[in-house]
């Protein structure tokens, strides 16, 4: 998820909201994912668990709103964000 706010979270704008879908284990990807959104103007505002009727596995729904301007520095380069995720 840090690689993940990274790529998207910069291209919202300030006030608006970025919706990360996550499975099982998102709750982990989500505190891994808390400096890149903290350092991106971001916080986590809503989440939502539920689990898939068919396949009975399970899904989070992670709401992050966007408070400020992204520094001009984000994103960094593909290859960077992938290598050196921001944690």
């Amino acid at each position: 998820m840090p690689v993940l706010a990274e790529y998207c979270l910069p291209f919202v704008k300030p006030q608006g909201v970025w919706i990360a879908m996550k499975g099982k284990g998102g709750e982990e990807e989500r505190e891994e994912a808390e400096v890149a959104i903290k350092r991106l103007q971001g916080t986590v505002s809503d989440n939502h668990y539920f689990e898939l009727p068919t396949e009975a596995s399970e899904r989070r729904i992670y709401v992050v709103g966007k408070r400020d301007a992204t520094p001009d520095t984000y994103p960094r380069k593909a290859g960077t964000i992938t290598k050196k995720p921001l944690m």
